[in-house]
């Protein structure tokens, strides 16, 4: 059904299932406005990995019930990035058998404004009626001396990734942060790094299944770069069209034959199938890149623009041209 869908809209369906050792150059650089979008999506993708270890650190240590950590969980009317009961003994009186952690992770450096954020959600929290002990926690990578003064004065746990898991783990996250930011300079010159990178991430319980998408977005791009004469790529570049949409473009590829490929990509498990409304909407993307290309590339329609869906599961390889 799905192969039929993609087949029937003209698009060409590949599946991925080798690299490379050998790699052509070719260099591309974002900058401006949409290498601070791509930061910023970098950030959230740090700080969901962090989360995971955050999640796992207060299980370890038993502050928080093993089995009953919820992850971006509404709260008091706010969303916390992990709340879950506690039973501490100190939380253990005559008229609470619990206490409640809440935590928040921020990878960035904290201000009193963000800060005056989060205690305003933590009053909210605080104020309702029968509420247990609370335990705050608030993960960031770094603080303004009046922010980090305001927090210790109303009891929050200010800490940073250094703090919780040390040097090594702190250098490790903001070296990510860097690669996901430039992750097309990264295909071009510092390939082995990228992946000695994620074989690190890999051994972090939970970080794996928030950056497959961007390692299969990276492995993609450098096969690609072996096989056509490459001369821009980008790894998730973000489009504005003139209908108001938005759109990502997850490999973007130029060569000096006068193609242009824009490829999407699914860092799936072995055993996930590509879904038919994953296929669905990536036959209603493609006329929207086509607008895209005939507004902001010159002489588009000398071009041969090139469609394809890949894959990175093991399953069925099928292929159709445009």
């Amino acid at each position: 059904m799905i192969k039929n869908l993609l087949q029937d809209s003209n698009i060409f369906v590949f599946l991925v299932m080798m690299i490379s050792e050998s790699f052509s150059q070719c260099m591309s650089y974002i900058i401006g406005d949409e290498y601070s979008e791509k930061q910023s999506i970098a950030i959230e993708k740090v700080e969901l990995v962090l989360i995971d270890m955050l999640k796992e650190w207060l299980k370890n240590t038993n502050i928080a019930s093993y089995n009953a950590i919820n992850k971006q969980n509404n709260c008091g009317n706010y969303y916390w990035d992990i709340t879950s009961p506690s039973f501490l003994s100190p939380f253990i009186t005559e008229k609470h058998q619990q206490g409640f952690v809440v935590a928040d992770v921020v990878y960035n450096i904290v201000d009193t404004k963000t800060l005056r954020y989060f205690i305003n959600k933590l009053e909210t929290i605080k104020s309702k009626k029968n509420m247990y002990p609370v335990l705050p926690i608030l993960l960031a990578k770094g603080y303004t001396k009046d922010a980090f003064n305001i927090g210790k004065s109303k009891g929050i746990i200010i800490v940073k990734p250094e703090t919780l898991f040390g040097k090594d783990i702190a250098e490790m996250f903001e070296n990510l942060l860097y690669k996901l930011s430039n992750i097309a300079a990264a295909a071009t010159k510092d390939i082995e790094e990228f992946l000695k990178l994620y074989d690190q991430l890999a051994k972090i319980q939970g970080s794996a299944a928030h950056l497959y998408g961007d390692l299969s977005e990276f492995i993609i791009g450098v096969v690609y770069r072996e096989f056509l004469p490459i001369t821009s790529l980008e790894i998730g570049k973000l489009i504005s069209i003139s209908t108001g949409d938005r759109k990502e473009i997850d490999v973007y590829i130029k060569t000096n034959d006068k193609k242009i490929y824009f490829v999407e990509c699914k860092g799936y498990s072995q055993k996930t199938l590509v879904s038919m409304s994953e296929a669905q909407y990536w036959v209603e993307k493609v006329p929207l890149l086509r607008k895209w290309g005939v507004e902001n590339i010159n002489n588009f329609d000398k071009l041969e623009p090139h469609y394809e869906f890949l894959s990175l599961c093991k399953r069925i390889c099928f292929q159709y041209h445009e």
